[in-house]
């Protein structure tokens, strides 16, 4: 993999979402967004995830049920209690790849004397700032029937973008809830069958 920008944190900011931001590099690994990654939870980007075009949608959907297959949770807003704005995980926060909410662990194989030029790996001493979109959360309102398609040619208004994410991960939610219910379906038949089976064999033999 080749990074074509400045550096490899100014691309991995832009990326769909929070917990694909992190990378480990031969010096170590820096993770804007440990704390909820490690609780499982994904936040979708508004900056690096585009789903105004229905091809769009379809990429995302991939996205999605990608991450659920490994257990992760995606969401738009961060869903634990916190100050919106102040709080690392909000995406309403502007971050900096050298603020207390970046965790960097570095390998114990450095030769000593190594220069450290900032908390961030060695890869920049370049500030980068980014936000997960600007609002907070909760902060969208849900869209009326008919307004999506209406505003739909206002490509960075977020009130759609959280309409149309807030939809695909519903979307995703009903899948896995048929896909659940057909399960247990799918068990009462074996079930039923095997009952039948028992029954058969026993008329038999008496």
């Amino acid at each position: 993999m080749r990074c074509t920008e400045e550096n490899v944190q100014a691309a991995t900011t832009g990326f769909h979402s929070s917990g694909v931001m992190g990378f480990v590099s031969a010096e170590g690994g820096w993770f804007p967004y440990l704390g909820s990654t490690s609780d499982g939870v994904f936040i979708l980007n508004y900056n690096g995830l585009q789903l105004f075009s229905r091809d769009d949608q379809r990429r995302a959907l991939v996205i999605i049920r990608k991450y659920r297959k490994r257990g992760y949770k995606l969401t738009i807003g961060q869903q634990r209690a916190h100050a919106c704005g102040i709080s690392k995980d909000c995406p309403a926060t502007e971050r900096s790849n050298q603020d207390a909410g970046c965790a960097l662990a570095r390998f114990a194989t450095l030769p000593p004397g190594t220069v450290h030029y900032s908390p961030a790996l060695m890869a920049t001493r370049r500030e980068v700032l980014w936000d997960l979109g600007g609002h907070g959360c909760g902060t969208h309102r849900p869209m009326r029937d008919g307004e999506i398609e209406r505003a739909r040619c206002e490509q960075h208004c977020y009130d759609v973008w959280c309409a149309i994410a807030q939809y695909l991960l519903d979307m995703e939610d009903d899948k896995e809830l048929v896909s659940e219910s057909e399960e247990e379906d799918n068990a009462d038949t074996e079930s039923e069958v095997e009952d039948d089976e028992e029954s058969i064999e026993d008329e038999e033999s008496v």
